[in-house]
Protein backbone atom coordinates (compact mmCIF):
# COMPACT_ATOMS: atom_id res chain seq x y z
CA UNK A 1 0.00 0.00 0.00
CA UNK A 2 1.58 3.12 -1.16
CA UNK A 3 1.63 5.97 1.49
CA UNK A 4 0.04 9.84 0.50
CA UNK A 5 1.77 12.43 2.13
CA UNK A 6 -0.50 15.72 3.19
CA UNK A 7 1.49 18.09 0.95
CA UNK A 8 0.27 21.31 1.52
CA UNK A 9 0.80 20.60 5.33
CA UNK A 10 4.41 19.44 4.79
CA UNK A 11 7.06 21.96 5.20
CA UNK A 12 8.19 22.73 1.62
CA UNK A 13 12.10 22.01 2.53
CA UNK A 14 11.74 18.92 3.49
CA UNK A 15 11.23 17.77 -0.04
CA UNK A 16 13.20 20.06 -2.02
CA UNK A 17 15.97 21.98 -1.82
CA UNK A 18 14.78 24.79 -4.14
CA UNK A 19 17.95 24.70 -6.47
CA UNK A 20 16.51 27.16 -8.61
CA UNK A 21 16.62 29.91 -5.93
CA UNK A 22 20.39 30.36 -5.77
CA UNK A 23 20.14 32.74 -2.67
CA UNK A 24 19.56 32.16 0.49
CA UNK A 25 19.50 33.47 4.06
CA UNK A 26 18.96 32.24 7.53
CA UNK A 27 18.08 34.69 10.38
CA UNK A 28 17.95 33.20 14.07
CA UNK A 29 15.25 34.74 16.10
CA UNK A 30 15.20 35.77 19.38
CA UNK A 31 11.19 36.69 21.14
CA UNK A 32 11.17 39.65 23.13
CA UNK A 33 7.39 40.48 23.50
CA UNK A 34 5.66 37.46 23.20
CA UNK A 35 1.91 39.15 21.79
CA UNK A 36 4.00 41.19 19.25
CA UNK A 37 5.48 37.46 17.51
CA UNK A 38 1.78 35.98 17.77
CA UNK A 39 1.06 38.69 15.48
CA UNK A 40 3.91 38.31 12.93
CA UNK A 41 3.91 34.75 13.50
CA UNK A 42 0.00 34.52 12.31
CA UNK A 43 0.99 37.00 9.02
CA UNK A 44 3.85 34.71 8.09
CA UNK A 45 1.86 31.43 8.64
CA UNK A 46 -0.44 31.65 5.16
CA UNK A 47 3.41 32.94 3.26
CA UNK A 48 5.10 29.68 4.65
CA UNK A 49 6.07 27.04 1.57
CA UNK A 50 4.33 23.62 0.99
CA UNK A 51 5.53 20.86 -0.32
CA UNK A 52 1.93 20.92 -2.49
CA UNK A 53 3.12 20.46 -5.90
CA UNK A 54 3.48 24.14 -7.97
CA UNK A 55 1.03 25.03 -10.25
CA UNK A 56 1.57 24.63 -14.23
CA UNK A 57 0.70 26.92 -16.95
CA UNK A 58 -1.44 26.39 -19.91
CA UNK A 59 1.25 24.19 -21.66
CA UNK A 60 1.79 21.98 -18.65
CA UNK A 61 5.49 23.88 -17.59
CA UNK A 62 5.83 23.93 -13.76
CA UNK A 63 5.50 27.64 -12.50
CA UNK A 64 8.13 27.94 -10.04
CA UNK A 65 8.01 30.21 -7.04
CA UNK A 66 10.03 33.20 -7.25
CA UNK A 67 10.57 33.01 -3.79
CA UNK A 68 10.47 30.51 -1.06
CA UNK A 69 9.94 30.63 2.74
CA UNK A 70 9.88 28.25 5.92
CA UNK A 71 10.19 28.36 9.57
CA UNK A 72 11.96 25.93 12.47
CA UNK A 73 11.22 26.39 16.05
CA UNK A 74 13.62 25.52 18.83
CA UNK A 75 12.32 23.96 22.64
CA UNK A 76 13.16 27.57 24.08
CA UNK A 77 10.97 29.27 20.89
CA UNK A 78 8.21 26.82 21.73
CA UNK A 79 8.76 27.50 25.58
CA UNK A 80 8.52 31.58 24.76
CA UNK A 81 4.99 31.16 23.53
CA UNK A 82 3.91 28.53 26.18
CA UNK A 83 3.79 25.65 24.64
CA UNK A 84 4.69 22.32 26.43
CA UNK A 85 7.61 20.41 24.45
CA UNK A 86 6.33 16.75 26.18
CA UNK A 87 7.00 13.92 23.48
CA UNK A 88 9.64 15.74 21.48
CA UNK A 89 13.09 13.55 21.33
CA UNK A 90 15.97 14.09 23.84
CA UNK A 91 18.21 15.17 20.66
CA UNK A 92 15.97 18.18 20.44
CA UNK A 93 15.15 19.15 24.18
CA UNK A 94 18.98 19.22 24.76
CA UNK A 95 19.50 20.84 21.64
CA UNK A 96 22.68 20.39 19.62
CA UNK A 97 25.31 21.48 22.42
CA UNK A 98 23.58 19.34 24.76
CA UNK A 99 22.51 20.31 28.20
CA UNK A 100 25.17 22.88 29.50
CA UNK A 101 26.53 23.11 32.97
CA UNK A 102 25.24 26.27 34.37
CA UNK A 103 28.36 26.70 36.67
CA UNK A 104 30.53 26.50 33.51
CA UNK A 105 29.21 26.69 30.26
CA UNK A 106 32.43 26.27 28.79
CA UNK A 107 32.47 22.57 29.47
CA UNK A 108 31.53 20.07 27.48
CA UNK A 109 28.15 17.90 27.03
CA UNK A 110 28.35 14.57 26.51
CA UNK A 111 26.32 15.34 22.98
CA UNK A 112 29.26 17.54 21.54
CA UNK A 113 31.86 14.92 22.42
CA UNK A 114 30.00 12.13 20.06
CA UNK A 115 29.31 14.26 17.88
CA UNK A 116 33.07 15.81 17.75
CA UNK A 117 32.53 19.22 18.73
CA UNK A 118 35.47 19.44 20.48
CA UNK A 119 38.84 22.03 20.46
CA UNK A 120 38.08 25.23 18.63
CA UNK A 121 34.79 23.21 17.46
CA UNK A 122 33.71 23.84 21.11
CA UNK A 123 29.94 24.49 21.22
CA UNK A 124 31.04 27.77 24.31
CA UNK A 125 32.86 28.87 20.75
CA UNK A 126 30.00 29.02 18.28
CA UNK A 127 28.74 32.12 16.37
CA UNK A 128 25.20 31.40 17.59
CA UNK A 129 23.24 28.48 19.70
CA UNK A 130 26.01 27.53 21.54
CA UNK A 131 25.81 27.63 25.91
CA UNK A 132 27.61 31.40 25.88
CA UNK A 133 25.18 32.74 23.43
CA UNK A 134 21.53 34.24 23.76
CA UNK A 135 19.22 31.10 23.17
CA UNK A 136 17.62 30.74 19.64
CA UNK A 137 13.83 30.62 19.52
CA UNK A 138 13.36 30.74 15.49
CA UNK A 139 15.43 29.73 12.66
CA UNK A 140 13.91 31.41 9.60
CA UNK A 141 14.81 30.51 6.25
CA UNK A 142 14.66 32.43 3.10
CA UNK A 143 15.06 31.85 -0.62
CA UNK A 144 14.99 33.96 -3.83
CA UNK A 145 16.50 33.96 -7.14
CA UNK A 146 19.60 36.86 -6.50
CA UNK A 147 20.51 38.93 -3.87
CA UNK A 148 18.30 41.95 -4.81
CA UNK A 149 15.10 39.61 -4.59
CA UNK A 150 16.63 38.13 -1.18
CA UNK A 151 17.32 41.56 0.33
CA UNK A 152 13.52 42.42 -0.90
CA UNK A 153 11.43 38.98 0.67
CA UNK A 154 13.60 39.67 4.33
CA UNK A 155 12.44 42.98 4.02
CA UNK A 156 8.74 42.25 3.24
CA UNK A 157 9.13 39.48 6.34
CA UNK A 158 10.53 41.46 8.93
CA UNK A 159 10.52 44.94 9.53
CA UNK A 160 13.77 47.99 9.39
CA UNK A 161 13.23 47.55 13.57
CA UNK A 162 11.92 43.74 14.39
CA UNK A 163 11.57 44.40 17.62
CA UNK A 164 8.39 46.20 16.95
CA UNK A 165 7.15 42.58 16.03
CA UNK A 166 8.51 41.21 18.92
CA UNK A 167 11.32 39.95 17.62
CA UNK A 168 15.56 40.06 17.73
CA UNK A 169 17.67 39.39 15.12
CA UNK A 170 20.68 37.19 17.12
CA UNK A 171 22.56 36.03 13.77
CA UNK A 172 21.87 36.31 10.17
CA UNK A 173 23.82 34.20 7.74
CA UNK A 174 23.55 34.50 3.78
CA UNK A 175 24.20 31.74 1.47
CA UNK A 176 24.28 30.70 -2.00
CA UNK A 177 24.32 27.87 -4.42
CA UNK A 178 26.69 28.61 -7.09
CA UNK A 179 26.27 27.63 -11.19
CA UNK A 180 28.58 25.02 -11.04
CA UNK A 181 26.52 22.99 -8.42
CA UNK A 182 29.73 22.34 -6.93
CA UNK A 183 30.75 22.57 -2.79
CA UNK A 184 33.63 24.15 -2.09
CA UNK A 185 36.78 21.50 -2.59
CA UNK A 186 35.19 21.58 -5.89
CA UNK A 187 32.97 18.05 -6.17
CA UNK A 188 29.46 18.37 -7.81
CA UNK A 189 27.49 18.34 -5.09
CA UNK A 190 23.52 16.76 -4.03
CA UNK A 191 24.40 13.81 -6.09
CA UNK A 192 22.50 10.95 -3.84
CA UNK A 193 19.57 12.44 -1.97
CA UNK A 194 16.99 10.22 -0.55
CA UNK A 195 12.98 9.83 -2.73
CA UNK A 196 10.62 9.92 -0.03
CA UNK A 197 7.85 7.42 -0.65
CA UNK A 198 4.77 9.52 -1.29
CA UNK A 199 6.49 12.02 -2.10
CA UNK A 200 5.33 12.11 -6.18
CA UNK A 201 9.21 12.11 -6.99
CA UNK A 202 9.69 8.14 -7.61
CA UNK A 203 13.34 7.16 -7.17
CA UNK A 204 14.73 7.16 -10.80
CA UNK A 205 18.06 5.30 -9.63
CA UNK A 206 18.92 1.48 -8.16
CA UNK A 207 17.61 3.30 -4.65
CA UNK A 208 14.83 2.19 -2.73
CA UNK A 209 12.20 4.94 -2.04
CA UNK A 210 12.40 5.49 1.97
CA UNK A 211 9.34 5.29 3.90
CA UNK A 212 8.05 8.65 5.20
CA UNK A 213 8.62 8.07 8.56
CA UNK A 214 12.17 8.29 8.23
CA UNK A 215 11.62 11.93 8.29
CA UNK A 216 8.23 13.15 8.27
CA UNK A 217 6.58 12.45 11.48
CA UNK A 218 2.81 10.21 11.63
CA UNK A 219 4.18 8.14 8.51
CA UNK A 220 5.43 4.81 9.28
CA UNK A 221 9.42 4.41 8.53
CA UNK A 222 11.49 1.95 7.79
CA UNK A 223 10.83 -0.31 10.34
CA UNK A 224 6.80 -0.10 9.75
CA UNK A 225 5.93 1.77 13.00
CA UNK A 226 5.08 5.25 13.72
CA UNK A 227 7.89 7.22 15.47
CA UNK A 228 7.38 9.02 18.84
CA UNK A 229 5.83 12.57 18.35
CA UNK A 230 4.97 15.28 20.25
CA UNK A 231 2.01 14.77 22.64
CA UNK A 232 0.29 18.59 21.40
CA UNK A 233 -1.60 16.71 18.25
CA UNK A 234 -0.96 20.21 16.38
CA UNK A 235 2.68 19.95 16.17
CA UNK A 236 3.10 16.24 15.40
CA UNK A 237 2.22 15.38 12.36
CA UNK A 238 4.00 16.53 9.37
CA UNK A 239 6.23 17.96 11.12
CA UNK A 240 9.81 16.81 11.13
CA UNK A 241 13.46 17.83 12.98
CA UNK A 242 15.79 19.89 11.59
CA UNK A 243 19.63 20.55 12.02
CA UNK A 244 21.20 23.74 11.55
CA UNK A 245 25.60 22.53 11.16
CA UNK A 246 27.29 25.34 9.71
CA UNK A 247 31.02 24.13 8.69
CA UNK A 248 33.98 25.53 7.35
CA UNK A 249 35.86 23.88 4.89
CA UNK A 250 39.77 24.34 3.99
CA UNK A 251 40.29 24.63 0.65
CA UNK A 252 43.44 25.47 0.22
CA UNK A 253 44.64 22.43 3.16
CA UNK A 254 42.44 20.00 1.23
CA UNK A 255 44.22 20.46 -1.54
CA UNK A 256 48.00 21.42 -1.09
CA UNK A 257 47.76 18.02 0.79
CA UNK A 258 46.51 15.92 -2.44
CA UNK A 259 49.32 17.62 -4.62
CA UNK A 260 51.65 17.24 -1.64
CA UNK A 261 50.31 13.57 -1.86
CA UNK A 262 50.91 13.59 -5.84
CA UNK A 263 54.19 14.82 -5.69
CA UNK A 264 53.00 17.57 -7.50
CA UNK A 265 51.37 15.87 -10.47
CA UNK A 266 48.26 17.37 -11.26
CA UNK A 267 46.57 14.20 -13.02
CA UNK A 268 47.44 12.13 -10.32
CA UNK A 269 46.39 14.77 -7.31
CA UNK A 270 42.83 14.54 -8.88
CA UNK A 271 42.87 10.86 -8.56
CA UNK A 272 43.70 10.79 -5.13
CA UNK A 273 41.07 13.62 -4.59
CA UNK A 274 38.69 11.33 -6.27
CA UNK A 275 39.23 8.24 -4.18
CA UNK A 276 38.59 10.19 -0.89
CA UNK A 277 35.61 11.21 -2.10
CA UNK A 278 34.81 8.43 -3.95
CA UNK A 279 33.55 10.30 -6.71
CA UNK A 280 35.42 12.65 -9.33
CA UNK A 281 34.77 16.40 -9.40
CA UNK A 282 31.79 16.01 -12.48
CA UNK A 283 30.18 13.67 -9.77
CA UNK A 284 30.87 10.29 -11.47
CA UNK A 285 31.05 7.60 -9.48
CA UNK A 286 34.33 5.69 -9.15
CA UNK A 287 32.43 2.87 -8.97
CA UNK A 288 31.38 3.44 -12.65
CA UNK A 289 34.20 5.11 -13.94
CA UNK A 290 37.38 4.19 -12.13
CA UNK A 291 40.09 5.02 -14.28
CA UNK A 292 39.52 8.57 -14.99
CA UNK A 293 36.46 11.02 -14.87
CA UNK A 294 33.47 10.85 -17.26
CA UNK A 295 31.81 14.44 -17.09
CA UNK A 296 28.82 13.52 -19.16
CA UNK A 297 28.12 10.13 -16.33
CA UNK A 298 28.41 13.22 -13.74
CA UNK A 299 26.19 15.46 -15.27
CA UNK A 300 23.28 12.95 -15.22
CA UNK A 301 21.85 12.74 -11.79
CA UNK A 302 19.75 9.26 -12.97
CA UNK A 303 22.91 7.28 -14.45
CA UNK A 304 25.61 8.69 -12.00
CA UNK A 305 23.25 7.16 -9.17
CA UNK A 306 22.41 3.90 -10.31
CA UNK A 307 25.27 1.77 -9.00
CA UNK A 308 25.98 -0.61 -6.24
CA UNK A 309 29.24 -2.16 -4.47
CA UNK A 310 28.36 -5.41 -4.01
CA UNK A 311 29.09 -7.63 -7.19
CA UNK A 312 31.46 -4.66 -8.78
CA UNK A 313 33.55 -2.84 -5.86
CA UNK A 314 33.19 -5.15 -2.84
CA UNK A 315 36.56 -4.92 -1.46
CA UNK A 316 36.47 -1.22 -2.34
CA UNK A 317 39.14 -1.32 -4.58
CA UNK A 318 37.42 0.97 -7.21
CA UNK A 319 35.61 2.93 -4.99
CA UNK A 320 37.37 2.98 -1.30
CA UNK A 321 35.85 1.70 1.61
CA UNK A 322 36.49 5.02 3.28
CA UNK A 323 35.83 7.29 1.01
CA UNK A 324 33.17 10.03 1.91
CA UNK A 325 30.25 8.69 -0.60
CA UNK A 326 30.80 5.34 0.06
CA UNK A 327 30.76 6.07 4.37
CA UNK A 328 27.89 8.15 3.96
CA UNK A 329 25.46 5.90 2.02
CA UNK A 330 27.27 2.43 1.95
CA UNK A 331 24.26 1.12 -0.70
CA UNK A 332 24.36 -2.65 -0.78
CA UNK A 333 28.00 -3.24 0.63
CA UNK A 334 27.43 -4.45 4.09
CA UNK A 335 27.62 -7.59 5.06
CA UNK A 336 26.08 -10.30 5.55
CA UNK A 337 24.27 -9.60 2.09
CA UNK A 338 23.31 -6.85 -0.20
CA UNK A 339 19.40 -6.83 0.34
CA UNK A 340 20.38 -6.95 4.28
CA UNK A 341 22.87 -3.66 3.44
CA UNK A 342 19.91 -2.09 1.70
CA UNK A 343 17.96 -2.29 4.23
CA UNK A 344 20.11 -1.09 7.01
CA UNK A 345 21.20 1.65 5.05
CA UNK A 346 17.49 2.85 4.15
CA UNK A 347 16.93 3.17 8.38
CA UNK A 348 20.09 5.64 8.45
CA UNK A 349 19.35 8.08 5.77
CA UNK A 350 19.01 11.91 6.13
CA UNK A 351 18.32 14.87 3.69
CA UNK A 352 20.74 17.94 3.51
CA UNK A 353 20.42 20.71 1.81
CA UNK A 354 22.98 22.12 1.49
CA UNK A 355 24.07 26.15 0.75
CA UNK A 356 27.61 27.79 0.95
CA UNK A 357 28.68 30.63 2.34
CA UNK A 358 31.96 32.75 1.83
CA UNK A 359 33.62 33.48 -1.50
CA UNK A 360 33.30 31.19 -4.10
CA UNK A 361 36.39 29.30 -5.34
CA UNK A 362 37.86 29.09 -8.69
CA UNK A 363 37.61 25.75 -10.79
CA UNK A 364 41.21 25.35 -11.09
CA UNK A 365 41.81 25.77 -7.29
Amino acid sequence: MSTELELAEIQGLILSGYAHLKSAAYLFLAVQETEAARKWLAGLAPRLTSAAPWLKDAGGKVIKPATCLNLAFTRSGLESFAIPCEGFSTEFLEGMAGLSDLADPTKLSNRARRLGDTGPNAPALWDFGGPTTPPVHLLLMLFAADPASLTALIDQVLTKEPTSQGLTVLASQEAYLPDTNKEPFGFRDGMSQPTVEGSGRDGADEEPLIAAGEFILNYRNEYNLLPPMPLNPRLGPNGTYLVYRKLEQDVAAFWNFMYAEAGGEPTLAEWIAAKCVGRWRSGAPLTLAPNEDNPALGADPVQSNKFGYAHSDQAGYGCPVGSHVRRTNPRDSLQPDPAASRDAVSKHRMIRRGRIYGPEYPDDV
